[in-house]
């Protein structure tokens, strides 16, 4: 969904209506994914390397 986004910010690039539109879906595209996609801990695949090299998980 963002490419099809940037590819029409660049086709549009002169038109202030459709640039206002297209910033506007990128935001609640970000906000959505901030909500609801989850995100890697760092410690968390630390962790995880950890278990496997001790053969805690096979």
């Amino acid at each position: 969904m963002m490419k099809t986004l940037q590819d029409l910010e660049l086709k549009s690039a002169r038109d202030p209506a459709t640039m206002a539109e297209i910033k506007r879906r990128k935001m609640e595209l970000r906000n959505w994914a901030e909500k609801n996609l989850k995100t890697e801990d760092a410690g968390d695949i630390g962790n995880y390397a950890r278990e496997i090299a001790t053969g805690k998980i096979v």
